[in-house]
């Protein structure tokens, strides 16, 4: 009993409790770095990496809202500038579109003009050439008159309605110029003269005619003519 006594009192002396605590305080402030510390940095550096990354994403966002921003900005400009550039081509095609056809409206009038002016000359031929045939046919007609009924278209009434008649209506369709030819040939066929049973032209309006003063000298029936 006396040996084992003394190496029990030796294991419980304070000196060896003293180390044992050294040595499990060492340990435990080891394991609290291990168990505590660390995931506690861990922690916070992950939580300085989230707000990081938060930021850069918010940056990001930022930055892709502004490039979009932008981009929108470039393309109502260009589609503005695309709308300007199509609406001037648009206006300078109506332009040269108009002025096309006032060109071919001008051409046109142009056209009818030449076309009024061509048809009325041929008119006016036609219209001097029936004036002559209607004055050649007449000049034919009373002198075969003339011719058989012994120079006089008085003679007898027969002749001398178809005559009056005649010349009545012819008068009507000729000018002026060629109505003196008429009277010009009946006087010097001698179918107005005073005193010769001239041919009745009364009511035969040779209206606008000018005998130039040949009338007042010629002895001409010309009464109930109007002139």
């Amino acid at each position: 009993m006396s040996a084992i006594a003394p190496t029990t009192i030796e294991a419980n002396s304070p000196r060896s409790q003293t180390r044992w605590y050294r040595k499990l305080t060492i340990h435990e402030i080891l394991q609290l770095f291990s168990s505590v510390l660390l995931p506690l940095m861990l922690t916070v550096f992950t939580i300085i990496i989230t707000i990081r990354q938060e930021q850069v994403a918010r940056e990001q966002r930022l930055q892709d809202m502004n490039n979009s921003a932008q981009q929108r900005a470039e393309d109502r400009q260009m589609a503005q500038q695309q709308r300007d550039h199509d609406l001037k081509i648009a206006g300078d095609q109506r332009d040269q579109d108009d002025l096309i056809a006032q060109k071919q409206r001008e051409l046109l009038e142009k056209q009818r003009q030449y076309e009024l002016e061509i048809e009325s000359t041929r008119y006016d031929k036609e219209h001097e050439k029936h004036l002559d045939t209607l004055l050649l046919t007449y000049i034919n007609e009373i002198g075969t008159l003339l011719l058989n009924n012994n120079g006089s278209l008085t003679a007898n009434s027969h002749v001398a309605s178809f005559a009056r008649a005649k010349t009545l209506a012819t008068t009507r369709l000729l000018d002026p110029t060629r109505n003196i030819q008429i009277i010009e040939f009946l006087y010097e066929s001698g179918q107005l003269t005073n005193g010769r049973n001239p041919l009745d032209l009364s009511k035969a309006n040779f209206n606008s005619i000018r005998f130039q003063g040949r009338h007042g000298t010629w002895p001409m029936h010309l009464s109930s003519i109007w002139i």
